[in-house]
């Protein structure tokens, strides 16, 4: 029988007072989650822009935890800006105006169909959208990566197992709270000989005077990425060589020694899964993508302003991004803008949507909007109500595979072994 996969994506409003609150998706799926992804922003009304670039990202197992950090504040001059992360939090959102907590909280448990947390600083009724990730045949992964000097192989075995989907963030060192904004997400996944893989990384300069200092790339070739405060080209993290107790992680082009890395990691088993990266359609309508080269249960996606792959953008193309994540039931987006331009007062925004893109332009203009189709045979269709017409934008992401073994009439250890060497059966 095929492997049993299963996620789910809940939307909910955060608390606005400290102690437990349980996220539970509805309608309530069959499984008790192993892994949650929190994704928090400003935004309080789906679709209402709200003042302000910040956000969050964090992650649990029922072992560990970590959680990322970043604002933007509106209306400065110089500008104001910070980041902050904890390996011991699953949620965090800072302040607009300082560094500093808005919103804290640690895991508490899993349960049927739920996750539940201890929130330890409230803010506002901010939306928040958790992935939940589980299944008898699942197994996860959450950790901290301890990065070396360049080209150092750093052998992670604290998974115990060979992952076959591999997520990092990173913001330089963990725990730390600086000034400074940047985030980096990605993926990796093994394809069985090859380690394809992708990332993002936004920054915002702080302390700039009558500036806006914005920045951002994404990469084909790397898990993670790290620019400089002034967003110069610094280190990447590439994953490499899974094996039976793990994956190996390398620092590039620069040293990373005093760095680490936050990651996330499954084994789905007999179910495929893919990251890569590909581009917004040039005009409105109907966009089908069939990178996976199967069906999926599960898709996240980063959708960017950037034209060109592997380089640094510093130009307005590089402040607007957003985080989205959607099933065949359900469909969200997370965003944020921050608008480069010299010779005036910052000008940044949040936003969160009920729909799967809802990315506005470095200045907050709206730009990409999309809402989800299907799921297909080799991959996705999504229908673009708006795009940045005549211009493919890059996008990256990654997906988990809805048919499992079953469809073959394979034996789930076989056809695990077999799709590991063979890109056919990956499809």
């Amino acid at each position: 029988m095929a492997s049993d996969i299963k996620t789910a994506i809940v939307r909910a409003v955060l608390n606005t007072s400290i102690g437990n609150q349980t996220f539970t998706a509805t309608p309530p799926v069959d499984f008790t989650p192993k892994l949650a992804l929190f994704i928090v922003n400003g935004g309080i009304t789906d679709g209402v822009a709200a003042v302000h670039n910040r956000g969050g990202i964090g992650c649990c197992d029922a072992d560990a935890q970590w959680a990322f950090a970043w604002r933007s504040e509106d209306g400065q001059d110089p500008s104001d800006t910070g980041r902050s992360n904890s390996a011991a939090q699953c949620l965090k959102l800072m302040t607009a105006s300082a560094d500093t907590d808005d919103v804290a909280a640690t895991f508490v448990s899993f349960g049927t169909s739920s996750v539940t947390i201890n929130i330890s600083n409230a803010g506002a009724a901010f939306l928040c959208t958790v992935i939940l990730f589980g299944g008898d045949d699942l197994q996860v992964d959450v950790g901290i990566i301890a990065l070396g000097t360049q080209d150092t192989e750093i052998n992670v075995t604290g998974p115990g197992f060979q992952p076959n989907l591999v997520g990092c963030c990173q913001q330089r060192n963990i725990p730390t709270t600086t000034n400074a904004c940047k985030m980096s997400l990605g993926f990796a996944y093994d394809a069985g000989g090859s380690v394809p893989q992708c990332a993002h990384i936004f920054t915002s300069r702080d302390g700039r005077v009558a500036d806006s200092e914005v920045n951002s790339i994404l990469r084909n070739d790397m898990v993670g990425i790290s620019l400089t405060g002034a967003g110069a080209a610094d280190y990447t993290v590439e994953i490499d060589n899974f094996d039976a107790s793990g994956f190996s992680a390398f620092a590039r082009s620069d040293d990373g020694t005093g760095d680490s890395v936050g990651y996330f990691c499954l084994d789905t088993g007999d179910r495929s899964v893919w990251a890569g990266n590909f581009t917004t359609p040039g005009s409105t309508g109907e966009d089908a993508q069939t990178g996976p080269g199967f069906k999926p249960q599960l898709v996240g996606l980063i959708t960017t302003q950037l034209p060109t792959v592997n380089v640094i953008d510093s130009s307005g193309l590089a402040g607007g991004f957003g985080y989205s994540f959607f099933t065949e039931d359900d469909e969200f987006c997370n965003a944020w803008a921050d608008e480069d331009v010299p010779g005036a007062v910052t000008d940044t925004q949040s936003l969160a949507d009920n729909q799967v893109i809802n990315v506005p332009a470095d200045d907050g203009v709206a730009l990409f909007a999309a809402t989800f189709v299907s799921m297909d045979v080799n991959g996705w269709t999504n229908d673009y109500s708006a795009v940045d017409s005549g211009n493919a934008r890059l996008q990256c992401g990654f997906a988990i595979q809805e048919a499992g073994a079953a469809a073959l009439g394979m034996p789930p250890s076989l056809f695990k072994h077999a799709q590991r060497r063979s890109p056919l059966l990956r499809m």
